[in-house]
């Protein structure tokens, strides 16, 4: 591990305090997260909020609404908050997730490597996808291992391999994903595109980013 990867390992483990919310083996997402993506819904089209709550079954979202920011929320129930916002905002579900991911580098659970990431490897998207390693586990608990592919001139990208089945039995999960990595140019200020493929019989989803 090189110096950049040790220091932002520090970081990392700094910040991602657990406590275990329903079965620890099964995957789940950080709580801040699931709430934040609820909450910040009217800052983006006003009145969503209620909409995306409405679609959620009580049982999730009291699960939701209790738990303390590190707790992690199992994708059983964690599922029904992006399909909600998917349904809520249709078309526009993309670009809400990508000001997610802005957001989120800015908030308690990335704010730290996000600092990091810039001190040492500069601003740029290239630089996003070295962190990821990292921050994923901070948000994703078991939702698959990730490899960051080799990088070209104006183009990064990942592969996830193992990849939870939740992922592809509930759509929304990729959306939110390609809206996050999307965001990566937003954060950049790049102009670009992102490209996801989905392979279910390999449990397998690669995302690029390419920029000019």
């Amino acid at each position: 591990m090189d110096s950049a990867s040790a220091a932002l390992v520090a970081v990392v483990e700094c910040e991602a305090q657990d406590r275990e919310v329903g079965d620890p083996r099964a995957p789940a997402v950080r709580a801040r997260a699931v709430q934040d993506a609820l909450g910040q819904l009217d800052a983006f089209e006003p009145g969503t909020t209620e909409a995306a709550r409405r679609l959620v079954p009580a049982e999730s979202l009291a699960l939701i609404d209790a738990s303390r920011a590190t707790d992690w929320i199992p994708a059983a129930h964690d599922w029904h908050v992006p399909a909600a916002i998917v349904e809520t905002l249709g078309p526009r579900a993309d670009a809400y997730f990508r000001s997610v991911l802005t957001r989120q580098l800015e908030a308690p659970l990335l704010r730290s490597t996000w600092t990091a990431t810039q001190r040492l490897l500069g601003i740029s998207p290239a630089a996003l996808f070295y962190a990821v390693p990292l921050g994923w586990p901070v948000i994703y608990r078991d939702f698959g291992s990730i490899r960051i592919l080799p990088h070209k001139a104006h183009a990064a990208g990942l592969r996830m391999t193992q990849v939870a089945p939740d992922v592809f039995e509930h759509p929304a999960y990729l959306t939110s994903f390609k809206g996050f990595f999307g965001g990566f140019l937003d954060v950049c200020k790049r102009d670009g595109e992102v490209e996801l493929t989905a392979a279910p019989d390999t449990a397998t989803v690669e995302i690029t980013v390419r920029w000019t």
